[in-house]
């Protein structure tokens, strides 16, 4: 699949791959109602978000929290694996990740580039 690499690359991705609309308007609709489903559920998501683990009643973590969903939302931070995690749920669905194909072309890539040399 040739996704346009926009930011929200993994949002084109997963929406295509179920065969769902994926203008510019849709995928903002999407990232907008993953991060509700993200900012509903801080017990599940939070402390994998702030990579620590949270405490729901600071202050600090509840604004450092909203301000991953806002980015998840907003800015096309949506490629890590709580983000993908989150999807699925949301979706429900199974989502998988060939890394080994991209590891593989980037090795056939620089070794051809290493010949080329």
């Amino acid at each position: 699949m040739e996704v346009l690499g926009d930011g929200n690359c993994l949002a084109r991705s997963i929406m295509m791959a179920l065969e769902m609309l994926i203008d510019d308007n849709a995928v903002k609709a999407f990232l907008k109602s993953l991060s509700e489903f993200i900012r509903q559920r801080p017990e599940v998501f939070a402390s994998g978000a702030l990579e620590k683990t949270y405490d729901l009643n600071s202050n600090e973590d509840a604004k450092r929290f909203e301000l991953f969903c806002d980015g998840v939302e907003k800015w096309g931070i949506f490629c890590g694996d709580l983000e993908t995690q989150a999807a699925a749920m949301f979706l429900n669905v199974v989502i998988i990740v060939d890394v080994l194909n991209i590891q593989v072309r980037r090795t056939l890539e620089c070794e051809l580039e290493r010949n080329l040399s």
